[in-house]
């Protein structure tokens, strides 16, 4: 069937895998942020495709020498050579053998995605699987019959070993893996890409929302927004330079954002330093697109089956992955850091309260934004660099991938909530000293829930007791936390 009548007989949405990219799958994220739930899909797999599945696998039937996984042992067991009356049952050891994850299920969709992954890595052609199995695999992909992954698994040297091996547990109860099968299913990195992915998109998230808490932060502390000024792209070669300038000015060019305000001669570095300190996190996270896509579009597992040769190498190892994201990690920590101080200035002198003294306003605020900074550094602490070698040294160096991608999750909502207490204090700062006529906006749909409209036209709050109309300032806190759509999304979907 081709792919035109293909899509027309179905009503789920149509994913041809065999061609599936980033941006294919930043879209599916996308619709998970929005609707909280991912819809079925079905797949399309071009003709061509399958015969060169069919193909390499003809190549896998006829081997007559030891080759790795096929009719050894695993690991550090490479050389116990495996008769070929054993070869099926080799197979399904591996699973039961390496299903060995603990702790609390993972979110589902992380589940699906990783499916979704495997299976185009898997179509690329280089791994002499059968067509019979990329059909099991299909089948769990439209069905949604997603197995459980453990929340501890894998180390990302070997491939995603575990939380893979979770996956295809579920594939052999109806179905009898061939020679080469298992090793080439969980000998990946798609579950480290999965959660890797879904960081990229919300920290992109999270960098608009950043641009947008500065402006309004700018406004209520008397910075002059010359420091944005879009004259500065001349003086900087850096396109990312250019870029952040632009999404700055994109709000500040806001009806409600007027300019007519007395500001400072020279605002502090938090400030002043914010586009040239964020361009380098828009050249990461570019460069991290880039990774994504090339993983995406790699075969992972070992060995290959490449031409008429069997070569064992090092697809499966997860060190970019692993690196970019200590990387990111970093400058998210920058962008809450930088949050952090602003509200040293927002807060000074009085801790944005009337009669200061007999009331000490949004004083502990900055207190809780400590502790989930602290908390944040703790989360972005480098994990790439550590090294606890498996498999009696043959897997002598290992990445902790999954670890450090499951970590962007993290670190993207700690930032968030430290984000949302800076935007709660310059508002309540605006509406205090009566700075501009600032009600709700549009804009501020775009990152909280309209529930956060009737708080934020209840600003300012003048004395202490005005809290206890909210039961305590944690719970109006609480109000600009929750209602953040980030943060609530995390809450929700994720168990952090």
């Amino acid at each position: 069937m081709d792919k035109k009548a293909f899509q027309n007989s179905r009503k789920s949405i149509l994913i041809d895998v065999a061609n599936l990219n980033l941006e294919t799958i930043l879209n599916i994220i996308s619709n998970y942020f929005e609707k909280g739930s991912f819809e079925r899909v079905k797949i399309f797999v071009p003709n061509n495709i399958k015969e060169k599945i069919n193909s390499v696998r003809r190549k896998v039937e006829r081997i007559d020498k030891p080759v790795y996984g096929i009719n050894t042992g695993f690991g550090k067991l490479f050389n116990k050579i495996i008769s070929d009356n054993k070869l099926q049952e080799l197979q399904c050891n591996l699973i039961y053998s390496h299903t060995a994850g603990y702790g609390k299920k993972i979110n589902d969709f992380v589940v699906f995605l990783t499916l979704l992954i495997r299976l185009r890595q898997l179509l690329i052609g280089y791994s002499g699987i059968s067509w019979e199995m990329i059909e099991k695999i299909i089948d769990l992909v439209e069905n949604q019959e997603l197995p459980e992954i453990p929340f501890y698994t894998s180390v990302g040297a070997s491939g995603d070993l575990i939380p893979l091996s979770h996956i295809f547990l579920k594939i052999i109860e109806n179905y009898n893996p061939k020679p080469k099968e298992s090793i080439a299913f969980i000998n990946g990195t798609s579950y480290s890409l999965a959660n890797f992915i879904i960081g990229l998109f919300f920290i992109e998230k999270l960098i608009d929302f950043s641009n947008f808490v500065i402006v309004v932060s700018s406004i209520a502390g008397n910075i002059d927004f010359s420091h944005f000024s879009e004259k500065l792209k001349k003086t900087k070669f850096s396109k990312y330079f250019r870029q952040v300038i632009e999404d700055i000015n994109n709000y500040i060019n806001l009806n409600s954002f007027f300019k007519d305000r007395n500001t400072l001669l020279q605002a502090p570095y938090s400030y002043r330093c914010y586009p040239q300190i964020m361009e380098s996190m828009y050249g990461l996270l570019d460069l991290s697109c880039y990774f994504a896509q090339s993983e995406l579009n790699s075969n992972t597992d070992n060995p290959l089956v490449v031409d008429e040769e069997f070569i064992s190498a090092g697809n499966f190892h997860g060190n970019t992955i692993s690196t970019l994201s200590d990387h990111l990690k970093i400058h998210i920590f920058q962008v809450a850091n930088m949050s952090f101080q602003r509200m040293n200035h927002l807060l000074n002198p009085d801790f944005i309260i009337a009669d200061e003294g007999l009331n000490s306003g949004f004083m502990i605020s900055h207190y809780l934004a400590s502790h989930l900074l602290v908390e944040l550094k703790n989360n972005c602490l480098p994990i790439s660099m550590e090294n606890f070698p498996v498999s009696l040294n043959q897997e002598d160096l290992v990445s902790f991938s999954e670890n450090n991608s499951k970590k962007l999750l993290k670190c993207a909502y700690l930032s968030s909530i430290i984000l949302s207490i800076e935007f709660m204090l310059a508002l309540q700062r605006i509406k205090l000293n009566n700075i501009q006529d600032f009600n709700w906006d549009k804009t501020f749909e775009k990152f909280f829930k309209t529930d956060l409209r009737e708080v934020v036209e209840r600003l300012p709050i003048r004395n202490d007791k005005d809290f206890e109309s909210f039961g305590s300032l944690s719970n109006f806190q609480e109000k600009f936390i929750k209602n953040n759509r980030l943060v609530s999304f995390f809450e929700e979907q994720f168990d952090l």
